[in-house]
């Protein structure tokens, strides 16, 4: 850590961000595709939409942080965010092979600058002749999401990244949140099915599994030494409810007053086809 960097960041969250579980037609795909149900139910509930889906030759539906489909060989949920952290123990149970996993990490910069931090990282990166495998790095600077430092190829079976997480998330992560996550797929994912559905794979877990994967690649986080016994919850998404009061809000709002001013209550009422919901209120 740099001399004139010595804050100790705050860890804001840690845990599985993403699970991708299959269940073929002879162990306990039925099982997984009912809690895939109640997943959906609960999403719903939340104030996000249900829609159709379709995904490598899997229909079924998606809501939320959930998606979940059938197809002749099987069936697949994919759980994402706050609902993966919540429901991926139980999906792995009943799964018959984990495809994909993410485990993240996400702290708060001590200096509350994430695009400085993620920079601070690949340029302090160790050479890694002696700490583990080599892997390619690179520095993209999207103009809205700011510099994101990748690790791997994203063709692998182990894939990681560091970027600012208030840019892809500003209503759930305030300004100066770094996450480095790792994107396991194939056999490393297949791998932690036993551990996930035994509840293993918590906070604690993720932070000890992530900065180690980075270390392996010269690249050391600036985390507590310690990791935190207590899971640290992701904070859940918008849902599609929110971000339609805050679309109306910054959308409708402006030209609505206008109307109200220039053409009255009313009639700008009628023009929203609101006016008839008010009357039965009155």
């Amino acid at each position: 850590m740099d001399a004139a960097h010595s804050t100790v960041p705050r860890i804001l969250a840690s845990g599985i961000d993403w699970l991708t579980a299959t269940a073929r037609p002879d162990e306990r795909a039925d099982e997984l595709a009912h809690l895939a149900g109640a997943v959906l139910v609960e999403e719903r509930s939340a104030g996000n939409r249900q829609r159709e889906w379709q995904w490598r030759g899997y229909t079924g539906l998606s809501a939320g942080g959930c998606s979940y489909g059938s197809r002749r060989d099987g069936v697949i949920a994919r759980l994402s965010g706050a609902t993966a952290s919540k429901w991926a123990c139980p999906a792995a149970q009943l799964a018959s092979n984990i495809t994909r996993c993410d485990i993240q990490v996400t702290w708060l910069d001590g200096d509350g600058d994430a695009d400085r931090a993620v920079m601070r990282l690949y340029r302090n990166r160790a050479a890694i002749g002696g700490r583990g495998r080599r892997c390619d790095r690179t520095i993209l600077r999207p103009e809205t999401t700011g510099p994101t430092l990748y690790a791997g190829r994203r063709s692998s079976d182990q894939f990681g990244r560091i970027y600012d997480k208030h840019q892809e998330q500003p209503a759930a992560y305030p300004c100066g949140a770094v996450r480095a996550e790792v994107e396991l797929k194939g056999d490393a994912a297949a791998s932690l099915r036993t551990r996930i559905g035994s509840g293993d794979v918590d906070g604690a877990y993720a932070q000890s599994f992530t900065r180690g994967w980075f270390e392996r690649r010269g690249l050391d986080l600036p985390l507590p030494p310690r990791t935190s016994s207590e899971l640290e919850i992701e904070p859940r998404a918008p849902t599609d409810a929110a971000r339609t009061l805050a679309w109306l809000e910054k959308q409708v709002r402006p030209a609505a007053a206008r109307s109200v001013d220039w053409n009255g209550l009313w009639p700008t009422l009628e023009a929203l086809g609101l006016a008839g919901h008010v009357r039965r209120l009155l």
